[in-house]
């Protein structure tokens, strides 16, 4: 399964250890940026994220986005692809779920 990574300058080190874990698991990663803590454009790798899901480019996008005010429509667009694909029984969204002071 190829799996799209993107992510904020905030969620740099975070999208880099999800990476490692989803190579674990034997499916390829797609690392669509950022590629440091500097700070950027969050849409700009949101959206290549959702264009390699819509096109059938990424099984599966995952984005990580920690700083700033969330991206709802890129985000909306992609949980669609997927729902409409995959016709999940339950999805389950959280701003700082990947947070690991959250308990």
């Amino acid at each position: 399964m190829k799996i799209a990574i993107g992510c904020d300058h905030g969620g740099f080190a975070v999208k880099g250890e999800i990476s490692e874990v989803v190579n674990e698991l034997g499916h390829e990663v797609l690392d669509r940026g950022c590629d440091s803590a500097r700070s950027v454009n969050y849409p700009d790798y949101a959206e290549k994220v959702c264009r390699d899901v819509e096109s059938g480019g990424a099984d599966r996008g995952i984005l990580v986005q920690s700083e700033g005010d969330l991206e709802p429509l890129a985000i909306a667009k992609c949980l669609k692809k997927i729902c409409d694909d995959e016709q999940p029984g339950l999805v389950i969204l959280g701003k700082q779920a990947i947070d690991g002071d959250n308990n």
